[in-house]
């Protein structure tokens, strides 16, 4: 059984329900839940919108769960470090994080650094000794 036939099948089994009631609780046939969950036939859009009104749940997250929108991206806050780069210095802590970002973000976040980099007060560079 694949991954959507099974979530369906533990839903199904959840709700105390038999195929036929969450077919007519989401106005599709007993048939396509079957062919679905016996992999005869794959998720399609009509089948998540019922699912969905049959089980009270978002259309969204049924057409993620059928794998016909892609997986949600998880918040900056909730990501976790994937790896870490010398993460005791703020280079390294830096480095690490952007590695985790979006191609979109990494542009946004050189572009915020360069135009900081052109407002900070200029640095008199002398001795390594006086630094």
């Amino acid at each position: 059984m694949n991954d959507f036939g099974l979530w369906m099948s533990r839903e199904i089994e959840k709700h105390g329900w038999s195929r036929s009631e969450v077919a007519r609780r989401g106005g599709i046939s007993p048939s396509t839940i079957d062919k679905v969950i016996n992999e005869f036939a794959r998720p399609g859009p009509k089948l998540c919108q019922a699912l969905a009104k049959a089980f009270d749940m978002p259309d969204e997250d049924v057409f993620r769960l059928a794998g016909l929108l892609p997986r949600r991206v998880p918040a900056i806050a909730e990501r976790r470090p994937v790896y870490r780069i010398n993460s005791s210095t703020p280079a390294g802590r830096l480095l690490a994080a952007f590695e985790q970002l979006r191609s979109e973000d990494q542009e946004l976040l050189v572009t915020v650094a360069e135009r900081l980099a052109e407002v900070v007060e200029p640095r008199i560079i002398g001795d390594a000794e006086e630094a």
